[in-house]
């Protein structure tokens, strides 16, 4: 049995967008009002986020990101 996990493509696609936007792991967190470690494990992809916070990540950093199924 494995364990489900980010993709490939939205740990990549969301440190993209973070990093077009200027913005630190530290700076998207604030803006989301989550801690900076759920950045880094998103980035690192040891944790998944729901569909609801990849909507407001979307929102806050003005672009499309890869859904987990």
């Amino acid at each position: 049995m494995t364990l489900p996990s980010v993709s490939r493509d939205l740990r990549i696609a969301l440190a993209q967008a973070r990093q077009a936007k200027n913005l630190t792991q530290k700076d998207l967190a604030a803006r989301l009002m989550i801690p900076t470690k759920t950045i880094q494990e998103y980035e690192s992809g040891k944790a998944i986020p729901n569909n609801a916070l990849v909507a407001r990540m979307e929102r806050n950093l003005g672009c499309k990101l890869p859904r987990s199924k």
